[in-house]
Formats: C-alpha cells, structure tokens, sequence
C-alpha cells in the first residue's frame, strides 16, 4: 500500500537506527466508460514503448522522549526513478525500475547527515506485481546498496515491497470499498523489523489529474509496528500502532497509478536492555507523495 514509500531513523545514545518504510484535479465529465451500470475494473498496465517517471518524497518528524525532555529528528528524502516494462511472467507484469535521482537528509540532535547516493543512483532491477498492485519479487532491490555511516548499509528493496496501491479484484462504482493488507519484513545490519497494514479503500468520485481521466480512491489504514535488534551493545524491543489516511488517483483507460499522497502516523514504545535498561516513548509523523512525471 502506502508507498511509501518513507525512511525512519531511530537516534539514541548515539547509535542509528534505520527503518525503510513504504507507506506513496478539477472535477471532469463523466467518461463513456462510467456509465456502464456494472462498474468499471481497474486493472495495472504499463506503456508498451515508454518508461514511466515518478517523482516521489517525505518528510518524516520523529519526537523521542527522555523524560522532560524531546529528542526531535527530521528526514527528507526524494528520489526520481523510471519504470519501463519487460513483458508479462504468467499473470504478473515485469518491470525495469532505474533509481535516477535520489537525496536523503537528516538533522537531528545529534548532527545531520546527507549520506552519499551514488552507489544506487543510475543502478536499476528487475521487479514483478499482478494486475492488481501485488508485489509478487523485488529482492533484485536489494543488491542496490548505500552507506548510512553508524547505521550500516541499505538497501532500495523495502521501498519497493508495497509501491503500488491494491486494486479491489471486481468492477466498482462511486461508493464501493474494498479491504486489503500489506506485511513488510526488513533484516538489515542485524535488525529485525515488521510492519503490518490493514487498508480500507473507497471509490469517491471521477477526476482529471495532468490530463488524464482518473478515479480517486481513499484509503484508511490501521496496523502496527515491531521489531528487534543490537546496537551499540544495548539490545532493543519496539512495538507499535500505525494510522494512515491518503488519497490515490488511478488512471482507468491507461492503467497507471498517477498520485497518491499520505500522512501517517505512529505511537511506538523502545524497551532498552543492556548496561542501561528503560523505556522510550517515540511519535512520529509522515507525510509522503509520489506522482508521474511528464
């Protein structure tokens, strides 16, 4: 689901820890193809002859809590990365996706930090998702490495591991909802990490977006967060609760998701064990957005 697509980083007592967490008009004229009193099917398709570009960022404001006092952390990261077909496996669509830009900035209390992306910039893999916005194999993403300093190496696959907005399976009309889920498992440097979500989808209306005839489809998302891990030889617990609210825009002629934007939000508990136990309350706000580039 959301995509997205944003990247946590947990700072305490001087260690790092990271995160990769996917979450991503003027009314028109009804179109021919609405007035089908049996709905309309959405369906993913991609252009045969050219690549599709998104653009796509968060911000993510982290609020730890020591006491009295906050630790405060903020991330900006954007990318543009191109997605270019490579045919049909069975029943799931192959794509090429090339990173061709990406930034990450951090300021926290403890500095800030604008890790060097140009081991993955330029650098692409090969992904597979149904026609419904399944990802079904993104592990080629996670050959594609960058350096985080304290916190290690990352990789670009759980960017990637819940990019597209699920379709509902059956013809739908204004009013009609649909459920789905999403479960993103990370292991890197060690830390484990999982991430459920529960999506309600609702057809609201008919819009045009840069041109094209699009329907716009609201989700609220419930679901939590958990993990382990050791770091800085303290090992660490966190669990949590996941809100989201976001809007997409699904282009039915094209096939093409071509907005969506969320804003999320999490209340999570870090237990600490080691030289020093206690326990850390932490909140964090997301907002993200990814749209196709013309």
């Amino acid at each position: 689901m959301f995509q997205t697509r944003c990247v946590k980083i947990f700072f305490l007592s001087g260690w790092v820890f990271l995160v990769a967490w996917s979450f991503s008009g003027c009314a028109a004229r009804k179109p021919a193809w609405m007035e089908m009193k049996s709905g309309v099917v959405l369906e993913y398709r991609m252009p045969e002859k050219a690549a599709l570009k998104y653009r796509n960022s968060s911000l993510l404001v982290q609020t730890l809590k020591f006491g009295e006092q906050s630790m405060v952390t903020r991330i900006d990261n954007r990318s543009v990365f191109s997605m270019r077909p490579k045919g049909i496996d069975g029943t799931a669509l192959r794509i090429h996706v090339t990173l061709d830009s990406a930034s990450i900035g951090i300021q926290s209390p403890g500095g800030n930090l604008s890790p060097n992306m140009d081991s993955v910039v330029g650098k692409g893999f090969d992904m597979t998702f149904s026609k419904l916005g399944k990802e079904i194999d993104v592990s080629e993403a996670g050959t594609l490495k960058y350096d985080l300093g304290q916190a290690g190496e990352r990789t670009l696959e759980s960017e990637f591991q819940a990019f597209f907005d699920d379709l509902p399976g059956k013809p739908v009309r204004p009013g009609d909802a649909w459920t789905s889920s999403d479960t993103l498992n990370m292991n890197q440097s060690g830390n484990k990490t999982q991430l459920v979500f529960n999506n309600l989808s609702t057809f609201k209306a008919i819009e045009k977006i840069q041109g094209l005839n699009c329907v716009r489809i609201q989700t609220e998302s419930t679901g939590f967060i958990k993990g382990s891990g050791e770091q800085g030889g303290a090992e660490f617990l966190i669990e949590g609760t996941i809100k989201a609210s976001g809007a997409w825009y699904f282009a039915v002629q094209e096939g093409i998701l071509v907005k969506s934007s969320t804003e999320a939000t999490t209340e999570s508990m870090i237990q600490i064990s080691g030289p020093q136990t206690m326990t850390l309350p932490m909140a964090m706000v997301v907002n993200s957005e990814k749209s196709v580039v013309k």
